[in-house]
């Protein structure tokens, strides 16, 4: 489930770009694009041992870095994530959990990259746990 929303600041035309329905199709073909992603995603949560949520924010070949906060950029199949990182987490130290947690994310309208010209989208996200990896 996703749903678009205006932004609040003018893009470089003096206006405020508004979700329309070629937004729409671009959010539904990146949507798909995301979900093939296997396991844990940039942009998805994971519930830290305090029990704190964070999201990841980088993907290394063995691990993956948390952020408490950033910019989460939408392309064609991939996020990017603009913001501070912390240290991340093995792979196999990964747990899906059954949890869906709401996530905001954002792509250029009308796919035209230019300042202040984003569109925001609230989408699910997939929930993980730190833990033991057990086979």
């Amino acid at each position: 489930m996703y749903s678009l929303y205006q932004k609040n600041w003018h893009n470089s035309w003096g206006g405020v770009p508004l979700p329309d329905e070629r937004d729409q199709q671009i959010a539904e073909e990146r949507i798909k694009a995301y979900d093939e992603i296997p396991g844990p995603r940039v942009g998805d949560f994971i519930i830290l041992p305090n029990g704190k949520y964070q999201r990841f924010s980088h993907e290394w070949p063995d691990q993956i870095q948390t952020c408490d906060e950033g910019s989460f950029y939408l392309g064609k199949g991939y996020v990017s994530m603009s913001g501070g990182l912390d240290p991340g987490y093995k792979k196999e130290e990964i747990i899906p959990t059954e949890q869906i947690r709401t996530g905001h994310f954002w792509f250029f309208h009308h796919d035209d990259a230019c300042g202040s010209n984003s569109v925001g989208l609230k989408m699910d996200c997939r929930v993980f746990v730190v833990g033991v990896y057990s086979s």
